[in-house]
């Protein structure tokens, strides 16, 4: 057995027994048992060792950097909404048991998933990915959790048939050689069901639904892991199969289709006045700019893609949590009805700005350089064009968070002022200023992450 074969074995260990403390322990055990499961994937090494499954498919079980990078967002955005999710008593159906265990779960799956070397195991662990995911939004609203879960498993079964196509045509394994024959077709299904994943416009739709269906919290941990592992899966898909020439037609499309989500989406955030509505419409954008990063496939459009992903999960946390104690310390998610927060608000004040920066773009913030990369990256590999539109989405980008940042903590509520309202207790306070760090420590030292990319 490998290592990875064995941090992978030992990590699900883990989490079974984290699982089981969900029933009873307390939410430390549980919390321990998904920061102990990804120093265990940290710690592992080892390229893809490969057993026959199914005939003659192939079970490939390795990691590399960009795993572990995906590995460590989950594992933190999981720690840190979890310990705010109970701090702040949110509760669904079946009550904080059946949240630990829906977190540790899609925490396994995220693993599962980045362990999975060739194609066959890949797609069971996103499709484990999907159900956890779909769990968590039944806990409060089972019908959209019905109409997430369709909507997204039909993403699941384009991805679905590129794989099948991969496989017939002897590419099963993350970076084997695809065959010109059917690779137009197995390309095109495959970037549309990640353009779902990722909710990359006109695919969107879901986003909106699902966030503002589900405290600000969980819908935290919808957008800094399940949405972002999207990223993962695409970078693995792109970058981690050599496509024939032919392919590049495809990729230059997706290029486009994803400059025009990040602007479009950035847009419809400056004219939302609900928190949930401008997280979710910048979810799109940051998504278009992630997804034209990765369809580039340039080193520099890659490594920015990758990157933007990471920093789009911890920031995107960060701003539902933000969201989640304004909402619960104001009594309302209308930012027209917040105003002078960071008087009495000074570490939430502080939380929100590392957010909201980041969603700008500002230096030296978690998505800076990433944005920097994707729009170099895409202008040297696929012209000036869809990089203007992607640097207009980030400048459009600046103006939502300015005006969140300054209407919400500066400037006096525009519709039924009242007096801002305290800070909240030190449970709540504890995780945001957790992402905050690490986002600012990921703006002021990219090159650590881009390194691990290669």
């Amino acid at each position: 057995m490998t290592v990875a074969a064995a941090a992978f074995a030992a990590s699900m260990i883990v989490l079974g027994l984290g699982a089981a403390a969900s029933l009873a322990a307390p939410r430390v055990a549980v919390l321990a048992a998904i920061a102990a499961s990804t120093l265990a994937t940290l710690l592992a090494s080892g390229g893809p060792v490969c057993t026959p499954w199914l005939g003659s498919i192939p079970l490939c079980v390795g990691i590399d950097s960009v795993s572990k990078l995906f590995a460590l967002l989950s594992g933190v955005v999981a720690v840190s909404v979890l310990a705010y999710a109970e701090g702040a008593g949110l509760m669904g159906r079946g009550g904080t048991a059946a949240l630990r265990l829906v977190v540790v779960g899609l925490h396994a799956a995220v693993l599962g998933l980045v362990y999975s070397f060739s194609l066959p195991a890949f797609y069971i662990f996103w499709e484990m990915v999907l159900a956890a995911s779909a769990a968590m939004i039944w806990l409060w609203e089972p019908r959209r959790a019905v109409e997430f879960f369709i909507y997204m498993h039909a993403g699941s079964l384009l991805l679905l048939v590129s794989i099948a196509i991969l496989v017939a045509s002897g590419a099963a394994v993350f970076g084997a050689s695809v065959a010109t024959g059917l690779a137009g077709l197995a390309l095109t299904a495959a970037l549309t069901a990640f353009a779902i994943k990722l909710g990359v416009f006109p695919f969107h739709t879901w986003i909106p639904r699902a966030y503002t269906a589900v405290p600000p919290a969980i819908a935290g941990i919808l957008a800094g892991v399940v949405t972002s592992i999207g990223a993962y899966g695409m970078y693995r898909l792109v970058a981690s199969l050599a496509w024939p020439q032919a392919a590049t037609s495809i990729l230059n499309a997706a290029v486009w289709l994803g400059a025009v989500s990040a602007l479009i989406g950035a847009l419809r955030a400056l004219s939302a006045n609900r928190l949930g509505l401008i997280a979710s419409y910048s979810s799109v954008s940051h998504a278009g700019m992630i997804y034209a990063g990765l369809a580039a496939a340039s080193p520099a459009a890659l490594a920015g893609g990758v990157l933007a992903a990471i920093a789009h999960g911890l920031v995107k946390a960060l701003f539902f949590l933000v969201a989640g104690v304004l909402e619960k310390q104001a009594g309302t998610d209308d930012i027209s009805r917040m105003g002078l927060f960071a008087y009495r608000m000074p570490l939430t004040a502080f939380a929100g700005f590392t957010a909201a920066m980041s969603l700008a773009g500002l230096p030296p913030f978690a998505l800076f350089p990433s944005e920097l990369l994707v729009v170099l990256g895409v202008g040297h590999s696929r012209g000036a064009g869809a990089a203007a539109m992607l640097a207009l989405a980030v400048l459009a980008s600046t103006a939502y968070a300015l005006r969140f940042w300054r209407r919400v903590f500066w400037h006096p509520a525009t519709a039924a002022p009242r007096p801002p309202p305290p800070e909240p207790q030190a449970s709540l306070l504890a995780p945001l200023l957790l992402l905050a760090i690490a986002s600012i420590a990921l703006g002021v030292a990219p090159v650590l992450i881009v390194d691990a990319i290669g």
